[in-house]
């Protein structure tokens, strides 16, 4: 059994990253943490320190409720991008005016990987808690298709990843709610980093649930008046390119 745990903190204001000049060794480590960048919280894998999540301001803090996005990263400890988790803008829209609910949508890369993955909030029948249909290959090209299901029915809280296949628990994600910045702890036995990456990442996006949903009710209400057209930014664009038009 893999234990995992996602630490993140109140607030940015940490010894990783106080100082320009500690910034900049950080950007200079790895081109994806770029100057809006800011270190939240820390990863242990079995006791022992593994690396750091953080995510971009800038998008984050956008005026715009159409602009604005949640961009998550995850670094080892020497700050070498390992994965990230990204709002899918395009299919977040499309799933919210289906659901007639916020239904959040993200889509996760790997360094190194060409395949990249999706978590969605979906509207399963005859489930009143929430759940997120996640997009999972392994190593060996084979497809499980999982649904990560919310414990209880506040959201946020816990969860526990069901292959579908089998209708067995093969995951759980159980976070501290009394924990002011907010602490995960992850525990499986699936022995694939790719599902542990993935898991700390989605795990991560708790932390921005509640803003992410009010967002999407807002966006949600402004789209039912049939007056606001939906413009999508390049990177919105980008999670629909061709995989196959060579550029």
């Amino acid at each position: 059994m893999v234990k995992i745990v996602v630490d993140l903190w109140r607030t940015g204001l940490h010894g990783v990253e106080i100082g320009i000049k500690k910034k900049e060794e950080l950007m200079s480590k790895s081109r994806r943490f770029t100057e809006d960048t800011d270190i939240i919280g820390k990863v242990e894998i079995d006791n022992e320190e593994y690396g750091y999540i953080a995510y971009r301001t800038i998008p984050w803090n956008k005026e715009s409720i159409f602009e604005r996005r949640l961009a998550a990263r995850l670094f080892s400890k020497d700050i070498e991008w390992i994965a990230s988790i990204d709002e899918n803008f395009g299919r977040e829209v499309l799933l919210t005016l289906a659901n007639d609910e916020p239904s959040p949508a993200f889509i996760i890369t790997h360094s190194g990987q060409r395949v990249v993955y999706y978590i969605e909030r979906i509207r399963p029948r005859f489930l009143e808690t929430d759940a997120f249909l996640f997009t999972f290959i392994d190593r060996e090209r084979v497809l499980h298709p999982l649904v990560i299901k919310s414990k209880r029915f506040t959201l946020g809280s816990d969860w526990k990843v069901v292959d579908m296949r089998t209708d067995k628990e093969i995951a759980e994600v159980d976070g501290k709610i009394l924990d002011i910045g907010g602490e995960w702890e992850i525990k499986t036995k699936i022995n694939d980093e790719r599902l542990w990456h993935s898991l700390i990442l989605f795990a991560t996006t708790l932390r921005f649930y509640d803003d992410i949903n009010e967002r999407l009710d807002r966006i949600y209400k402004e789209l039912r008046k049939g007056k606001t057209p939906v413009k999508l930014t390049k990177t919105d664009l980008s999670m629909f390119y061709n995989p196959r038009l060579r550029r």
